[in-house]
């Protein structure tokens, strides 16, 4: 009985010990979290110019945020327009040019990235919505997981033209022929702006509300 005894004290004494020890590395890593945010929540605006030029206009930057899954930092990305919008129906609505910058922070799978979008474009589109641009978001999906890992420091820019055409770079380079159908370029930015982002404080951000 006495060995009984003894066994379970001794037992109980591991486990304090080692519930002890666990909610140090999580304070830790909570902390290590905030740091991270708070260091790119202040970078993000920095990362991007104020303005772009784009055919002959001057564009401004929105709004410009990071994008945060679990504890790790994804991308940082800003969203410039011809003039500031303050709400999303705005800034969908607002006319081109416009740009949507994006710069990884990690290393990121193409396929990854692309399953990524794909659960954000159904989470804010109605199937007929997205059934209109079938085509060309098919050729968009096929590029990105043909494209393999894409390095922390890659640049990703989606353009909307004049004309309304749709064009997207990574690291300068033609990701796939430019999407000529009007109305492309807002399916994409739902993700971040719609009904249901990607990341709600990203959402906020990209409005100029955390600038």
């Amino acid at each position: 009985m006495k060995a009984l005894a003894l066994a379970c004290i001794l037992f109980k004494r591991l486990l304090e010990y080692y519930m002890k020890a666990l909610c140090r590395w999580m304070l830790v890593l909570c902390g290590l979290s905030c740091l991270g945010s708070l260091a790119w929540g202040g970078e993000a605006k920095s990362e991007f110019a104020p303005t772009l030029e784009r055919e002959g206009r001057v564009l401004v930057r929105n709004g410009s945020g990071v994008r945060t899954k679990l504890v790790f930092d994804v991308y940082a990305m800003a969203l410039y327009l011809p003039q500031r919008a303050e709400t999303a129906e705005a800034v969908l609505s607002s006319p081109p040019p416009r740009v949507i910058a994006i710069r990884l922070l990690r290393h990121l799978d193409g396929r990854t990235f692309a399953e990524a979008l794909w659960e954000g474009l159904e989470k804010n589109h109605a199937p007929d919505v997205l059934a209109t641009f079938r085509a060309p978001l098919a050729r968009l999906r096929a590029a990105m997981e043909a494209s393999g890992e894409m390095k922390a420091g890659t640049a990703v820019e989606i353009t909307e033209n004049l004309h309304g055409e749709t064009s997207i770079l990574v690291d300068g380079q033609a990701l796939m022929e430019p999407v000529r159908e009007p109305g492309f370029f807002p399916v994409l930015l739902a993700i971040w702006l719609g009904p249901s982002p990607v990341q709600e404080s990203l959402k906020t951000a990209l409005l100029g509300r955390k600038e």
